[in-house]
């Protein structure tokens, strides 16, 4: 197997996830593959000496955007098996093999293609009960990240809600698929398109359109930290105006009915006469609401062609300024 981890730069939290991944790779005679998202000129050979200690194979993918990076990682995998986790996670113990076991069983189970496992958030002390509650309102949740679909194995359906597929921070796949399948790069965390995610829900649903089977495992478990500066309704609301557009294009791309521009200015508007009421009363919820007018401003956006520029233009006002 080949576990591919994508970055934009050397980081501690980077560091020990790549220990931990080697280690369990090591145990199953596997390998590293770091990609970084940025030109080679932007990291610093010091910085490539001390990320060479923990990876079999770096590269650098100059394009924009995690898809692109972790198609490049693919591409130079060497496994019939390629394994996916995020730069900040923290595997647990044994998460490689349980991860990738299935896949690798001679032959694979009855046209098994990919599995996924559990992906709990790590919340700083100080998280209000409202960002929890967020967070962990569903089996899977962007806030976080979490993907959580309970204790027992499980085949992933169509009939589930649309994120319910593996997510980039815990998956694996055969890399013949993923090959001929690939991550759509007009998805994903990206700083030029302002989007954060997408790219692995809608593979994992092509893929189940395509009559293949995808597995929950629930023994492979990394833990994912939320940055302290995450845990705001100002992260929250930005977060959910990115998935606002990536739900509709995701939609769009598997043919799947959406409402009408004039229903979401309808929901819109009926959600700041509730959000007024509520202040007005003091009623709880607040928080629930402004993130689901951020969902809808962002398929608006969708719809009208303005997601790019909305979205980078929050980017632009949350970088640090150089003076």
């Amino acid at each position: 197997m080949s576990a591919v981890v994508a970055a934009l730069g050397d980081s501690a939290e980077l560091r020990a996830c790549l220990a931990e991944v080697g280690a369990q790779s090591a145990v199953l005679s596997g390998e590293v593959v770091l990609v970084l998202n940025v030109p080679r000129e932007h990291v610093s050979g010091e910085a490539l000496e001390h990320l060479a200690m923990f990876c079999d194979v770096i590269d650098f993918e100059p394009r924009p955007g995690k898809s692109n990076a972790l198609n490049r990682g693919i591409s130079i995998a060497r496994a019939e098996v390629v394994a996916f986790t995020d730069d900040d996670t923290r595997p647990q113990e044994g998460w490689l093999d349980a991860l990738t076991g299935p896949l690798l069983g001679k032959p694979p189970v009855g046209g098994l293609v990919g599995c996924g496992g559990r992906v709990v958030p790590e919340f700083p002390p100080e998280t209000p009960a409202w960002y929890r509650r967020l967070a962990c309102s569903k089996p899977t949740t962007l806030l976080g990240p979490r993907h959580d679909l309970g204790q027992d194995p499980c085949t992933y359906t169509l009939e589930q809600r649309l994120g319910q597929s593996p997510i980039g921070a815990n998956c694996a796949y055969l890399r013949e698929v993923l090959l001929k399948e690939g991550f759509r790069s007009d998805l994903g965390p990206n700083f030029a398109t302002g989007l954060r995610g997408g790219e692995d829900t809608e593979l994992g649903r092509r893929l189940l359109l395509s009559g293949a089977s995808l597995l929950y495992v629930p023994e492979a478990v990394v833990v994912h930290p939320v940055h302290p500066a995450r845990v705001s309704l100002s992260f929250a609301r930005k977060r959910f105006l990115a998935h606002g557009a990536e739900r509709v294009r995701l939609r769009r791309a598997h043919g799947l009915p959406l409402p009408s521009l004039r229903a979401l200015r309808a929901r819109q508007l009926g959600l700041r006469w509730l959000s007024a009421l509520r202040g007005l009363v003091g009623a709880p919820g607040h928080e629930r609401i402004v993130v689901e007018q951020a969902k809808l401003a962002g398929m608006i956006a969708e719809y009208e062609g303005r997601a790019p520029e909305v979205l980078r233009a929050i980017e632009d006002r949350a970088a640090p300024r150089a003076d």
